[in-house]
């Protein structure tokens, strides 16, 4: 169908996103009438692609024929709904669209027994290639600007086929809405002067914790001789995958590395039988400030309720938890700034309070499995700061980031 090539080709062509986004409805408004198995196939073929990444880890993760019968199951449900998408579209073409689309992002897993959706299949993430067209978010929020995005394409649609003048105001106020940002959003400069220097964990695959140790140190001392004065050096989400306080020896050793910066870790936990995501300060040796993850990540850090008939899926050896360890405050200073923390999915999930200070996002991309879909989780971070107004300054697993200190020699595989 006309209607999914051209959500896919703006999904996963960004560049071309206003070719997708802003037309993927016209080819259906322009029948005389849809069905709703006209959706299931717009479904199948949408989210078969969309989340063959999931397709590609199972295999990875050699889940075998489990992992690919929960691969067709998630399809089967998305496809599921948008039928009844389609079902509605006739009658109620801007109402069914923005509710599908807030129901995928948001809710779209509850099958499985979570309150998660699909974040990545939103429409705006592909736009967030070009963040000014995004500027009215903050204001519209999600629902208010699907909204204008379905009526501008109802409006073009009209003009087409029999002008009216309410149809030409809606597509002048809706062009408004989408071009204000690049008159009035303000050029992006780093207003702070904390110099926070990177390190890629090009080692994350390893087994043994002493080397990872060792070379920890090594690349600390490196990026902190490169890049004098740095205030800290932040290692993305699982950089350290062993339980930290088993390897209280190292604290010494990277302190030394880096002298009088501190440290953003990416490191584990334990507590009983279950590993848990944290994020570590160090400074002067000593554990100055922790957080935990407050969010645990569908199939990776938490079972779904469809495993009890086709067998656990989980894809970590975290083992499953029923909940989250209670966490200190996510608001760290570095330098002269504060920061709030963000590991992974409680951004991608939007699972915490944004309180509208600069964010540090420590993230793990490996799970995506195509260059294509992290960079689309890229733009998703985008899409995020336009809908919040903060600044995300992030760094993932295979060393995308966007920070000015890094040592090349850690980054050249992934950059």
């Amino acid at each position: 169908m006309l209607s999914a090539a051209l959500y896919l080709f703006g999904m996963m062509f960004p560049a071309f996103c206003l070719v997708g986004m802003m037309t993927f409805l016209i080819p259906l408004l322009l029948l005389p009438r849809v069905f709703w198995w006209h959706g299931y196939m717009w479904g199948t073929i949408t989210f078969g692609v969309h989340t063959s990444w999931i397709l590609i880890l199972m295999h990875q993760k050699a889940l075998g024929m489990q992992g690919y019968f929960f691969w067709m199951l998630l399809v089967t449900w998305f496809s599921c709904l948008s039928a009844l998408w389609f079902y509605f579209f006739n009658q109620y073409p801007i109402i069914s669209t923005v509710l599908f689309f807030i129901f995928m992002t948001n809710y779209s897993l509850i099958i499985g027994g979570v309150l998660d959706g699909y974040p990545l299949c939103n429409p705006m993430v592909a736009l967030a290639e070009y963040p000014p067209l995004l500027y009215s978010l903050y204001w519209l929020r999600d629902i208010g600007y699907l909204w204008v995005l379905c009526g501008f394409q109802i409006a073009v649609v009209t003009v087409y086929q029999a002008p009216t003048k309410l149809s030409l105001i809606c597509i002048l106020l809706s062009l408004v809405i989408f071009l204000s940002g690049f008159i009035l959003q303000k050029k992006d400069t780093d207003v702070h002067e904390v110099k926070i220097g990177v390190v890629c964990p090009w080692w994350y695959n390893s087994k043994d914790p002493m080397f990872v140790g060792y070379r920890m140190a090594h690349d600390l001392s490196t990026i902190a001789q490169k890049h004098q004065n740095l205030d800290a050096i932040i290692l993305p989400e699982s950089s350290f995958c062993w339980n930290l306080y088993e390897y209280d020896l190292f604290f010494s050793i990277w302190s030394e590395s880096v002298g009088e910066a501190s440290i953003i870790l990416g490191s584990h936990c334990l507590q009983g039988a279950i590993t848990h995501n944290c994020a570590f300060l160090l400074h002067n040796r000593v554990l100055a400030a922790k957080y935990f993850k407050q969010h645990k990540m569908p199939l990776v850090e938490r079972s779904l309720y469809v495993e009890q008939w086709i067998g656990s899926l989980l894809m970590s050896h975290q083992g499953e938890s029923e909940g989250v360890l209670p966490s200190n405050s996510d608001e760290w200073v570095i330098g002269n700034c504060t920061y709030q923390i963000f590991i992974c999915s409680e951004l991608f999930f939007e699972s915490k309070k944004v309180k509208g200070l600069p964010i540090l996002l420590l993230w793990n991309d490996t799970w995506l499995c195509f260059d294509r879909m992290r960079y689309v989780a890229r733009l998703f971070i985008r899409y995020f700061e336009q809908k919040y107004r903060v600044r995300v300054y992030h760094v993932s697993t295979l060393g995308h980031h966007n920070f000015k200190y890094y040592d090349e020699s850690s980054c050249r595989l992934y950059r």
